[in-house]
Formats: C-alpha cells, sequence, structure tokens
C-alpha cells in the first residue's frame, strides 16, 4: 500500500482503492472509525417498519398522528403498502407492531385483516450527524453523512442527490489524491443540498410534537387547501434548488 490509497479491512480481507465510499447507513461504523460522529441528539426517535399485502387505497403518502407519533403509509406496489411507525424513545411502553398499529383507528380499518409480507426492521436513534463529510481519502455519502428524521419521507432523495454530487467532482477530487481538502467542493455542494431538507424535517418535527399546534395547523390547512398546495411547492422548490 502506498500514500496515495485508502485500505478497508473486511472478514474477507483487505480492500485496496484510491477511495472510500461511506454509505453504510445511518449508525455508519465508518463515519465513527474516521472520528466524523458529532454529538448525539438528547432526543430519541425509534421506528418499526413492516410491508402488508393490500391494494393500496391511495397513491399518496398518508401520515397518521397521535400525541406520542405517526405512521406513516406508503404504497409500495399494486399489491402492498408499507407501514413506519416511529415514536419518541420512552413514551410507549412495549412498542411492538400491534401495540403501535392500534394507536390509529382510521388505519387499523384500512388494513383489516391485510397479512404482513415481510420482517419487522428497526431503525434509531434517527437524528444522527457528521462533523463533516469527508477525511482523507473518505466521503461520507447518504444517511452515513447525516439524518434528521423519516416524517418527511426525503432519505433517498437526499442520498441518491449527493451520490450525483459526488460523480460530478469524483473526477478532481481523484485528481488530487482524495485529500481532504478536494473534496471541499462536494462538501459545500451537499451542505447546500441538505439545507433545504434540514429546514423541512425540523419544521415538521416541531408541528408534530406540539398536538395542539398540530390540530390548528392542519385544521386550518384543511379549510385553505390552495395555502397547503403552496407551502408544499415552495419546500419542493427548496429541496431542488439546493440539489
Amino acid at each position: 500500500m502506498n500514500s496515495n490509497e485508502a485500505v478497508v479491512a473486511t472478514t474477507q480481507g483487505k480492500i485496496f482503492g484510491r477511495q472510500v465510499v461511506a454509505a453504510d447507513g445511518l449508525h455508519s461504523p465508518l463515519r465513527k472509525a474516521a472520528g466524523l460522529d458529532a454529538a448525539r441528539n438528547r432526543r430519541r426517535r425509534l421506528a418499526l417498519r413492516q410491508h402488508y399485502k393490500i391494494r393500496p387505497w391511495t397513491n399518496f403518502v398518508e401520515v397518521y398522528l397521535d400525541d406520542k407519533g405517526e405512521a406513516v403509509v406508503t404504497p409500495v406496489s399494486d399489491q402492498s403498502v408499507g407501514i413506519n411507525f416511529v415514536w419518541e424513545d420512552g413514551v410507549i411502553e412495549q412498542p411492538t407492531i400491534p401495540i403501535l398499529k392500534a394507536r390509529f383507528p382510521g388505519l387499523l380499518a384500512r388494513l383489516g385483516d391485510a397479512p404482513p409480507i415481510s420482517s419487522i426492521r428497526g431503525a434509531g436513534p434517527m437524528a444522527r450527524a457528521a462533523t463533516r463529510r469527508n477525511s482523507d481519502r473518505l466521503v461520507l455519502v447518504g444517511d452515513a453523512a447525516g439524518f434528521v428524521d423519516s416524517i418527511s419521507g426525503d432519505g433517498l432523495s437526499i442520498a441518491f442527490n449527493s451520490a450525483l454530487i459526488l460523480g460530478m467532482h469524483l473526477p478532481e477530487i481523484l485528481k488530487h489524491n482524495a485529500t481532504k481538502e478536494s473534496m471541499q467542493p462536494y462538501e459545500r455542494a451537499a451542505r447546500r443540498l441538505c439545507r433545504g431538507y434540514w429546514v423541512v424535517t425540523n419544521g415538521l418535527l416541531m408541528v408534530a410534537r406540539h398536538s395542539r399546534a398540530r390540530r390548528m395547523i392542519i385544521n386550518s390547512l384543511m379549510r385553505h387547501p390552495g395555502i397547503f398546495r403552496e407551502l408544499m411547492s415552495g419546500a419542493m422548490r427548496m429541496m431542488i434548488s439546493a440539489a
């Protein structure tokens, strides 16, 4: 190995390359090993996900809210939906799927006796941050580079767009031996991309955590759907322009 190579030790042996792209998820062992972990948020949000065999009743993502968290329903195929249950750590005893599902009678009525078709997967605490997105011959992409919360549903979008941004800068980065300094253009572009995500997601979390404000806002938007459309369009424009 020379000074211009990166090395990753695996159970199958060592892998050498010019740069390591760490896209290893929310808890990113590579982020931690590189010393890029930032201080953790004291508020802990946890999630469980399961898929059900049922024809989606809408083409839209539905969010069911109560005073402890939410259930996010996403159409996955013509015959299945995915449901992500999210809650604040410590507010629900024994947070199993049946207990989490029972909090939302409207969702239960929709699901009926639809059978689960996937194993249960969990995640959390969700809020994670990195001190920066790069080090010498290492760059963080997707959730490994930082994550706020699943409530906005933008995790995959951020991951794909940050990968595209990295691809644009990669030839120049490699030309300069993938040093930390050569990755600053990627760092700046990725920061701009995540700025809109951070604003939108934290805004949604603030609303979700205050039940009285949430009811007032939702009722007001129901009475004025044009305002709701403008708010959503503005949020999308913020995300797209950043990308």
